[in-house]
């Protein structure tokens, strides 16, 4: 998948920006289709399984709620100001976008949390040498690589586990193998960083996460994966939702919330960036930053030419 990596700068700019200088107030919900092409307005016609992750409640006609379900009636206010403009641009960076549902029949159930079939794939594509002859890894291998991935022990803590995937991200991942009957212990990367082209990016929103407590559920509202792996989750937050609280203040809280132990820690076991964007400003963090640690998003200056065409790029239908 092509992924400029001169392109990648502009993604906090966006964020932060979305409106383009426009007026960042959203209109009236009328148009659907400022929604971009390609992406649809997820839905569901079933409330969420109530619980203790559940402190609001559901509602059919008014839309989801902070912490239930998706359904046919999104939240333009919240989308218009911060989210599509965020989605918008990861299209044009070159990722590929999946519904809700095509992220949770990749995950097998809403307890797991990695895209195992794309996983799969790109581990499959990884050689290793042994004996001065290049090999792939046997589908034993490859089996046993992809479920230890996809499970992060969280026995030791949520931070330790992080540390540990942290790691194994950087510099790859030992597995045993047998070439010829004679076993081989090669490392694997997860990440090809030589050739970026040569990885899978994809992004989702309104993820639904199964609770560790086993009740109920959190939905974060981008996530994104590379090669399978969900390496960063942004909350997005719509500027007249206040209520007389501080919306990045808000949403940080929902972060550090959400990585209890009794709550979706299983996600942010492979979070490497935390995002908060409200419509017109944005923080990053990430696992275990406490609040007043969460920097405001800096990066070089690009021209205004480039960044207006940049984001106001046509999508790709497909």
């Amino acid at each position: 998948m092509q992924h400029p990596p001169a392109q990648r700068g502009a993604i906090g700019q966006a964020l932060e920006s979305p409106s383009g200088g426009t007026e960042n107030r959203p209109p009236e919900p009328t148009a659907r289709a400022a929604r971009p092409a390609g992406i649809p307005v997820p839905r569901s016609d079933q409330p969420p399984t109530a619980g203790l992750c559940h402190q609001r409640s559901w509602s059919p006609v008014a839309g989801r709620t902070r912490n239930s379900a998706v359904t046919a009636s999104p939240r333009f206010q919240e989308e218009y100001s911060a989210k599509i403009p965020a989605l918008a641009l990861l299209a044009n960076l070159g990722f590929t976008y999946l519904s809700p549902s095509q992220a949770l029949e990749m995950r097998g159930s809403k307890e797991r949390v990695v895209l195992t079939p794309v996983l799969r794939a790109e581990l499959a594509k990884r050689r290793f040498h042994s004996a001065g002859v290049e090999h792939r890894l046997s589908e034993a291998a490859l089996n046993k690589l992809v479920a230890e991935i996809g499970q992060p022990a969280l026995n030791e803590g949520l931070q330790l586990a992080n540390q540990r995937f942290s790691e194994q991200l950087l510099y790859g991942i030992g597995v045993s193998d047998f070439v010829a009957g004679n076993k081989v212990n090669p490392t694997i990367a997860l990440i090809d960083w030589t050739d970026l082209d040569n990885n899978s990016f994809h992004f989702t929103e309104e993820l639904g996460v199964g609770c560790a407590s086993g009740i109920g559920q959190r939905i974060p509202d981008i996530v994104l994966y590379v090669n399978g792996l969900p390496l960063a989750v942004i909350e997005a937050k719509r500027p007249d939702a206040s209520y007389g609280k501080e919306l990045i203040k808000q949403g940080i809280s929902q972060m550090l919330r959400n990585q209890r132990a009794d709550e979706i820690p299983q996600l942010f076991a492979f979070s490497q960036l935390l995002l908060v964007i409200d419509g017109s400003s944005g923080r990053y963090g990430t696992i275990g930053t406490t609040e007043k640690f969460w920097a405001a998003w800096r990066e070089e200056e690009i021209g205004e030419v480039a960044f207006a065409e940049l984001k106001n790029r046509p999508l790709d239908a497909e």
